[in-house]
């Protein structure tokens, strides 16, 4: 039941947006126990405490004038503990930004679309279905293996294989045995070829840089360690040329 109404309770302000602009209704429960409602004018911020007054007593028999101070001091800071208790746990952001908010699902919004048809585009591409310029994507590979050439990073048996094998790009499907191929090596049309796979590049033509050179060096590697074939040997010297290459690329 709502008893009386003090607007404004001058020693009282709000602990969000610091306006005295309060108002403070006095009500009673069904025990007659006495509660606090404090409203913000402000900013709407709201609270509802209860006060330590004696239950017999009806509001006008209250020496209001005596408790007042006692009464607001501890509202104040019970209203300070709570607002920061809703700070932590509720405001992980600011209510007072919307416009914040709205943005930041737009941006979110358009992230996700153009990271939809980037993926998209990027399986098309592997199908072959994108169109490709594969004398573009021949020179870039020529280029690759030109510039590995001059890396302090291999082998003179290795520098052999790079300087003598053919390099070629390839627009046959990349998939075999529902597995992604990004390079190959062995004798196509008579003479021993590396066949480079549209994998090693962005459906935009750019190319996957450290992908195409730990691809190059991979089929180098089988050509100048035939016998290792695919053991841990293989892996650990293809890392180790691809990190050193990476080193010194730029």
């Amino acid at each position: 039941m709502r008893e009386n109404e003090w607007y404004p309770p001058q020693t009282l302000t709000c602990p969000l947006c610091q306006s005295d602009r309060i108002s403070l209704i006095p009500l009673r429960g069904k025990d007659q126990s006495w509660f606090a409602r404090i409203d913000c004018h402000r900013c709407g911020e709201q609270a509802f405490f209860q006060l330590d007054l004696p239950i017999s007593q009806s509001f006008d028999e209250l020496d209001w004038d005596n408790l007042k101070e006692s009464i607001l001091q501890g509202l104040q800071i019970e209203w300070r503990e709570w607002v920061s208790l809703k700070k932590r746990h509720l405001y992980r952001h600011s209510p007072r930004s919307p416009i914040r908010g709205k943005w930041l699902s737009v941006f979110l919004m358009v992230a996700m679309v153009f990271g939809t048809l980037f993926f998209l585009m990027d399986r098309y591409h592997l199908l072959g279905v994108v169109l490709e310029n594969i004398s573009a994507r021949q020179q870039v590979i020529e280029n690759f293996a030109r510039k590995l050439a001059h890396l302090p990073c291999f082998s003179d048996q290795m520098l052999e294989k790079i300087q003598t094998i053919p390099v070629l790009y390839t627009p046959e499907s990349v998939y075999h045995h529902n597995k992604i191929q990004y390079g190959e090596t062995g004798f196509y049309w008579g003479e021993y070829q590396i066949k480079i796979h549209r994998s090693n590049f962005w459906f935009y033509g750019g190319p996957k840089k450290s992908l195409l050179i730990e691809t190059l060096i991979h089929e180098y590697r089988h050509r100048a360690s035939p016998w290792l074939g695919h053991n841990a040997r293989f892996y650990e010297l293809v890392q180790k040329d691809t990190r050193c290459a990476l080193r010194y690329w730029d």
